[in-house]
């Protein structure tokens, strides 16, 4: 899964628990969210919110469940998998999905396809309702940093989405 699409996942878990300052960080393929508003109750939230519609996941045997300690919760590969299609799920049937908001997952969103068109292998983000600070390693074994306004952002995913529209009427004129 792409980063944009793992972030933007995360970022729509995030707003459920309106949590707008934390770090972020992505190592061996899992996805750490660290934050001082993290409560055991925001994790309570969440693993509801995951297992709605997943019921039939625990009727197979299969297990999901966060993993997280005082502050911070692990979104591992199969968490992420679940939320991304929760959420498809939701905007196909969601009316209102067709306007464009500003929010916390459009925005990670943005920053997650820029981390792709880097092919980043690690990174850590600090993000803050005004700035976002990112530091990543690339495949080639560069290290890098980066400092996004929250408006630069909101442009990026602007910009994104009418790119990927225009992608989308290419790739099926019938829309």
């Amino acid at each position: 899964m792409t980063y944009s699409s793992a972030l933007r996942a995360i970022g729509q878990s995030l707003e459920v628990i309106r949590i707008e300052v934390f770090t972020l960080s992505h190592r061996n393929g899992s996805h750490i969210v660290r934050s001082e508003s993290l409560t055991p109750t925001c994790k309570w939230i969440l693993q509801n919110r995951l297992l709605e519609n997943i019921r039939d996941c625990a009727a197979n045997g299969i297990n999901i469940e966060f993993s997280g300690g005082d502050r911070w919760l692990c979104y591992d590969p199969l968490i992420i998998s679940r939320l991304h299609d929760q959420a498809r799920r939701k905007r196909r049937t969601d009316c209102s999905a067709h306007i464009r908001q500003m929010n916390l997952a459009n925005d990670l969103r943005a920053l997650g396809e820029q981390l792709d068109i880097i092919q980043v292998t690690t990174f850590s983000i600090d993000w803050s309702p005004h700035s976002i600070y990112v530091e990543h390693h690339t495949m080639q074994g560069e290290r890098g940093r980066k400092i996004f306004a929250i408006e630069t952002l909101h442009q990026l995913s602007l910009r994104g989405v009418s790119q990927r529209r225009i992608d989308k009427t290419i790739a099926d004129p019938s829309e």
